[in-house]
């Protein structure tokens, strides 16, 4: 499962939520000190409150529009665009020194909250769309572990390393993502259901290291024909229409396939050898 390294990617955007879920730990008590400790007047018990529940309502905000998103635009398009609210979130977070500057931190940690929303809802459909059937279930601890990673990095980093330091190098850490997962590719069931076969071909053959292995690319090709057969498409094409496109250019139905589960195959397999 561990030797899988396509994934790591795919669950880093995980640690960034984890990074600014943990943030308020130790930057909260930080805040509310008295101002000879830190030359600057503490915040107050409402202005630390609206600093912790803006997150969760930005989160909401987030899942909504990501939804969206991973329909119309792609799974992996929709992921590397969380990238950047979380840096714009924690760069406004960096900068908010003073009691002056609250309202950035209001502002940052809406945003932030924003691609909280996207990770928790977008990046576990991605990686439940391109992992293998033998290793799916077991591969749902990669988000959690690298969840409880980024809040690790938070408590840990957060209690030693001063204010500033600490914001600016947590915000490095959705470039790192953004980085690193631009190089993945597409979810291979969402490009068969929006009618990109060869994409969906090319997309498989670099997650599973099928180069020059037609034959399993075609069967692999062909489940994932079957999947979106079993449980009916759940995409909304850019066309507006709720349809499958099978690889002869056929069409079945957004809630009952036109096809049984063989006939896909066999529809499938002639146009992809």
């Amino acid at each position: 499962m561990f030797n899988d390294p396509p994934l790591f990617p795919a669950a880093q955007g995980a640690t960034c939520a984890g990074i600014v879920l943990g943030w308020t730990s130790p930057i909260l008590p930080y805040l509310q000190i008295s101002s000879i400790e830190r030359e600057e007047a503490p915040i107050t018990s409402e202005e630390s409150s609206w600093i912790a529940s803006l997150l969760p309502l930005g989160a909401l905000v987030g899942a909504l529009v990501g939804g969206y998103c991973a329909d119309a635009f792609g799974r992996k398009w929709t992921i590397l665009g969380s990238a950047i609210p979380y840096f714009v979130g924690l760069a406004l977070c960096a900068i908010s020194t003073s009691v002056a500057l609250v309202p950035y931190l209001y502002a940052g940690r809406f945003i932030s909250g924003i691609s909280v929303g996207v990770t928790t809802t977008i990046n576990p459909i991605y990686v439940d769309e391109i992992a293998e059937d033998s290793i799916r279930g077991a591969l749902g601890i990669y988000l959690e572990l690298m969840a409880n990673t980024g809040v690790l990095w938070s408590f840990v980093v957060g209690s030693f390393a001063p204010f500033l330091w600490f914001s600016i190098s947590s915000a490095v850490i959705p470039v790192i993502f953004f980085g690193a997962f631009i190089w993945m590719p597409e979810s291979p069931t969402y490009l068969i259901a929006t009618g990109n076969e060869l994409k969906a071909k090319n997309s498989l053959k670099w997650l599973r290291a099928l180069k020059g292995n037609e034959n399993k690319v075609t069967w692999q090709l062909t489940g994932k024909v079957l999947e979106i057969c079993a449980r009916g498409t759940e995409f909304k094409p850019r066309s507006r229409q709720r349809f499958v496109r099978l690889p002869n250019h056929s069409f079945a139905s957004g809630k009952v396939c036109a096809f049984t589960p063989w006939e896909c195959v066999e529809r499938l397999a002639p146009t992809v050898a």
